[in-house]
């Protein structure tokens, strides 16, 4: 079976930099040029790390266990987001609309959303801008 990649999101402090860069090329064989970094700029003390990883379909990926502090996220442009940050977004686009929603019957506006990290915590919506950093 074929590998599929996913992309991770982790939050590492700017004085822990060189550490992880060093954590992931030892750990997961992931050259620090297949890495990106943002700079969340409403919490400047940590930066948004991102970078591919390939599971096997017949892999479970423990995410808490390999890669603490850390989120699967999609991308779209230079928009960064969880599925469960794109519902609650949805949700509150369309909140005229009651009972199930299909959400994947909605069209974002992704021009709106560029430079942003879409996410949610304790089923809140939360928008982050964010800036990529070379």
């Amino acid at each position: 079976m074929s590998d599929k990649q996913i992309i991770i999101a982790t939050f590492v402090e700017i004085d822990k930099l060189e550490w992880f860069y060093g954590f992931m090329e030892g750990r997961f064989d992931i050259k620090q040029k297949h890495i990106f970094k943002y700079l969340n700029v409403d919490n400047p003390e940590h930066y948004i790390m991102t970078f591919r990883y390939s599971v096997s379909n017949n892999e479970k990926l423990n995410l808490s266990k390999d890669f603490t502090n850390s989120l699967i996220v999609h991308k779209k442009g230079d928009c960064l987001y969880t599925i469960n940050g794109l519902n609650r977004l949805i949700e509150t686009l369309n909140s005229d609309i009651t009972g199930n929603i299909d959400h994947s019957s909605f069209k974002i506006d992704w021009s709106e959303y560029q430079n942003k990290f879409i996410t949610s915590f304790e089923n809140e919506l939360i928008i982050n801008e964010i800036k990529r950093v070379f």
